[in-house]
């Protein structure tokens, strides 16, 4: 029999952070990856000034983007991390007493 331990933490609530920072980074993607998709068909067809220019931006765009990736990922996985300690603290609290 499970207890009622909301008077103390929420791992439903903790859980659904989680699933939120998901659905986040999945939202952030779908943008980032069309904003990618433009300015790649965007060079495709440019010639001329700037080119340079945008080859560094673009790079300085991926890292910017890999930078924020790892750290959705990190915070979800930390999220997590704490939803399972949680759980893992009620079970021994739970057979102490």
């Amino acid at each position: 029999m499970s207890k009622d331990h909301s008077h103390f933490s929420s791992i439903s609530g903790l859980t659904n952070i989680s699933t939120d920072h998901v659905d986040y980074q999945a939202r952030f993607d779908r943008i980032m990856e069309d904003l990618q998709t433009q300015a790649a068909n965007t060079f495709g067809v440019w010639s001329g000034a700037g080119q340079e220019n945008y080859k560094v931006a673009n790079s300085e765009f991926n890292s910017r983007f890999e930078e924020v990736q790892e750290a959705f990922s990190h915070l979800i996985s930390s999220t997590d991390e704490v939803t399972d300690r949680m759980r893992n603290m009620h079970t021994r609290l739970d057979n102490l007493f």
